[in-house]
């Protein structure tokens, strides 16, 4: 009877396991990382009757690394394709934007055109390359913008997986602690939940040992360790979208890797197609300063001389030494893109004697000051107290979108005039079309010539022509023109071999005769 009692008894309390077993997977139907349990009964013999031997998660391993490979895929693409609608929503033409501004340019420019003199549209054009500028340095700024942002995602991306990899830690060595395997699943479920959060910020593959300890690996490279036996690793950025994942080995070396997946991996992708957009940006405004330079050097500015440059797309960039203790700032200026030094240039301050040195790269001195250094082509004025040995680094930046400019500011200068007009005749009755321009690589000399030269001789010049004789540059100094008597003066070619003793002429309807003087002929 007692056997019986027994029996029933055992089977009671298994059923009831199995539904309190049942009732957590109800429960928890919808709880992030909770794994279906599993309860294992077995016969109690010899007495007979019925016992719980286990209660397992419903875990699959193959199905987890698949989950885990599934999840850091996805968290790869979404951080791609939100940077590249980003960058997409900047660079698409819209209302205001800067295809708009450089149409309005162009307007303005083939208006003063057609009235090279009006005043008014000479600041319109200006006006408007301002306003061009303006939109360029903008949408440069805000690309810049979208780099350091991607940056500084990456950073908290790294941070965010270290913070995953000590929690991992401290679940394993509660697990190792535990030793009732109803009282592990929770702990495992919360490590598999890690784990899952892990790989979707870094690729990772996940072993298992037979202590049900787990080694987490990064899957690219050589695949270092991250987690390994309760003890965490680091993940550091690095430059180029690369990370530094270092083992939990104090020993081990660290080991440079560039994410395949995951929020890093989207995130280095994204940030080579934004550098990739921005560095074709540049070009573009490179060429656009360019071509419409060239253009304007063929047309002449109020003074007749030809137009100076009208946009720059070059500048300086400074960046404090590491060591720097003062509080600097440097202003740079160009004064004449063609004069300016290659670079870099290094700014070093020397407390004794008060003074800041430009030095080349060679660390040749190019110049000195207290507050303002002059370098062919370049001004600079440095502010803030300067602590001895302090050194700034200046960076020649040509065709950056960020240092697009309007070279011009006086509307004078704008090269507005036609050197040559070309106009049909009104008598014409065909359909012909004349073109006029120079000479690739032949100098521009239409138009009245400079009197450069002649006013640095400081000698006397006699001009005989008709129409304008030349143009004074501006700038120059006290000329001194006057328009002289000149009697009438003819000159007659004598015939080879011709002798004649006198020269008669017609002018005016009146007669002329002279005699040829002895020996003349």
């Amino acid at each position: 009877m007692s056997d019986i009692l027994h029996i029933g008894r055992s089977g009671l309390l298994t059923s009831r396991t199995a539904l309190e077993v049942t009732g957590e997977n109800i429960a928890n139907v919808d709880t992030p990382g909770y794994l279906r349990r599993e309860v294992l009964t077995r016969e109690i013999y010899p007495s007979g009757g019925v016992e719980v031997m286990d209660v397992r998660r419903a875990f699959d391993g193959l199905l987890a690394d698949r989950m885990r490979d599934a999840g850091s895929a996805q968290a790869a693409a979404e951080v791609f394709q939100s940077h590249l609608s980003a960058l997409e929503t900047r660079l698409t033409p819209g209302p205001g934007g800067l295809t708009e501004t450089l149409d309005a340019f162009f307007d303005a420019i083939d208006a003063l055109a057609q009235t090279p003199d009006d005043a008014g549209l000479r600041q319109a054009v200006t006006g408007a390359g301002r306003a061009l500028a303006a939109q360029v340095n903008d949408l440069a700024t805000s690309i810049d913008a979208q780099i350091r942002g991607i940056e500084a995602e990456r950073a908290q991306a790294a941070e965010g997986a270290n913070g995953i990899l000590a929690s991992l830690a401290k679940l394993e060595q509660d697990i190792a602690n535990t030793h009732d395997g109803a009282d592990q699943n929770p702990l495992l479920d919360a490590r598999e939940a890690k784990l899952g959060e892990l790989s979707r910020l870094v690729p990772i593959t996940v072993e298992i040992d037979d202590k049900g300890r787990a080694t987490v690996r990064s899957a690219d490279a050589n695949g270092p360790v991250l987690l390994e036996h309760g003890q965490a690793g680091r993940i550091d950025t690095a430059p180029d979208g690369r990370i530094m994942a270092r083992p939990p080995d104090p020993g081990a070396s660290a080991v440079s890797l560039r994410p395949s997946s995951g929020t890093l991996g989207g995130l280095a992708d994204a940030a080579d197609v934004v550098a990739t957009s921005r560095g074709d940006f540049d070009y573009w405004a490179g060429r656009v300063a360019n071509e419409i330079n060239a253009v304007h050097a063929q047309g002449l500015t109020s003074d007749g001389e030809p137009g100076g440059p009208l946009f720059l797309a070059s500048g300086w960039i400074a960046q404090p030494g590491a060591l720097m203790r003062g509080t600097n700032t440097v202003d740079v200026t160009i004064t004449d893109e063609s004069l300016m030094p290659e670079g870099p240039l290094t700014l070093v301050y020397d407390a004794a004697a008060g003074l800041w040195m430009a030095q080349d790269g060679a660390g040749a001195t190019l110049a000195q000051g207290t507050e303002s250094l002059s370098l062919p082509g370049v001004s600079l004025v440095i502010s803030g107290t300067p602590m001895d040995g302090d050194r700034i680094a200046l960076t020649r930046a040509d065709a950056d979108a960020s240092f697009f400019r309007m070279a011009i500011r006086d509307p004078a200068d704008l090269a507005a005039g036609g050197a040559l007009v070309v106009s049909a005749d009104p008598d014409n009755t065909g359909s012909a079309r004349l073109s006029v321009g120079t000479v690739p690589g032949t100098p521009n000399t239409l138009g009245p010539p400079s009197l450069t030269a002649d006013l640095a001789s400081g000698a006397a010049r006699e001009f005989v022509t008709e129409g304008p004789v030349g143009v004074i540059p501006a700038g120059s100094g006290d000329t001194t023109l006057s328009a002289q008597a000149r009697l009438a003066a003819m000159e007659l070619p004598w015939p080879e071999g011709a002798t004649g003793t006198d020269l008669a002429f017609t002018q005016g309807g009146t007669a002329y005769s002279f005699p040829v003087p002895t020996g003349l002929a």
